[in-house]
């Protein structure tokens, strides 16, 4: 089945219908260059990239400055970081 779906008022032709919908609206934990700390260690960065799969939970790239001062990337579980709401606010 061939669906035409209107997003920001361009139409787009997409087999699928509702599934290719429900991704296109997924609500993610964190939205793309949202400022982030790692629960554990207090490390601070911001996301990067997300994934999604369907046999585990969502990841997402985060860009930070390791306990030894060097850049770091690595993708993490939700579970493993949470706002950086101090920056949120300073922004």
């Amino acid at each position: 089945m061939l669906t035409l779906l209107l997003l920001t008022g361009s139409p787009v032709l997409v087999a699928g219908g509702w599934e290719i919908l429900e991704n296109i609206m997924k609500n993610w934990h964190f939205a793309l260059g949202q400022p982030v700390r790692m629960r554990l260690s207090g490390e601070k960065g911001s996301v990067v990239g997300r994934a999604e799969y369907s046999d585990r939970p969502d990841l997402y790239y985060v860009r930070y400055v390791a306990g030894d001062g060097c850049q770091v990337e690595n993708w993490q579980e939700a579970t493993a970081i949470e706002p950086d709401t101090i920056r949120d606010l300073e922004d």
